[in-house]
């Protein structure tokens, strides 16, 4: 359980949050600007709430698919016991250019690619079916995706008057992607206020043109 916790408190997990905080923001717009401001405020919660529920579901797939490819790709190093094999480098090199070290000059790259295939070539052949883990950190993402959605569909269920609700909830989705961006930034070497601040920039930008299109 410790574990599990742990994989949907992940830094990860906060970029993804906000991702999907900020489509449900935007379906409901979406729901305003077709139907008027007499749309039930119970429709745009369940248009926000499917949002949350979807865009998890996507996230949790594409999480299970990437971890799936990094898995067949050790699988295809380490099934090739030729540490010169080009097919072996091909797969090595793609997944050492997905990561930071591509900044890395060419020679310390070279080198570190030549020691991924010589060590794939001494491995024993690994297992490239999904494990436990991959299963348990996809439905880790599903679940944060729709719990981080559920504090700004909360006000939609409190009020009655849906421009009162929308306006709280907006509100509370701007704190949720301050304090999500402060989570994140951190991690990667960003100062947690100037992070903050940028993503609910980038929040509050979205959700004013959804506003000034009448959501």
């Amino acid at each position: 359980m410790a574990s599990f916790i742990a994989r949907m408190t992940a830094h990860d997990r906060a970029s993804e949050a906000a991702v999907g905080l900020i489509i449900a923001l935007a379906t409901r717009g979406t729901f305003r600007i077709a139907g008027g401001h007499d749309v039930d405020p119970f429709v745009l919660a369940a248009a926000s709430l499917g949002a949350s529920i979807a865009w998890g579901l996507v996230d949790a797939a594409i999480f299970v698919l990437a971890a799936k490819g990094t898995r067949l790709r050790w699988w295809h190093i380490t099934t090739n016991s030729d540490p010169h094999s080009m097919v072996a480098r091909k797969w090595a090199h793609e997944a050492l250019e997905q990561t930071f070290l591509h900044n890395l000059s060419s020679s310390t790259r070279s080198g570190i690619l030549n020691e991924i295939v010589a060590e794939g070539a001494r491995a024993q052949p690994s297992n490239p079916r999904l494990r436990r883990e991959d299963w348990l950190t996809g439905a880790a993402v599903f679940l944060v995706v729709v719990v981080a959605g559920l504090p700004a569909i909360a006000p939609l269920l409190l009020f009655s008057d849906a421009d009162v609700g929308s306006w709280v909830s907006y509100g509370v989705a701007m704190l949720m992607l301050f304090a999500l961006g402060a989570h994140w930034g951190p991690a990667h070497g960003l100062n947690r206020l100037r992070s903050g601040v940028a993503m609910l920039a980038i929040g509050a930008c979205l959700t004013g043109l959804v506003i000034v299109l009448g959501g």
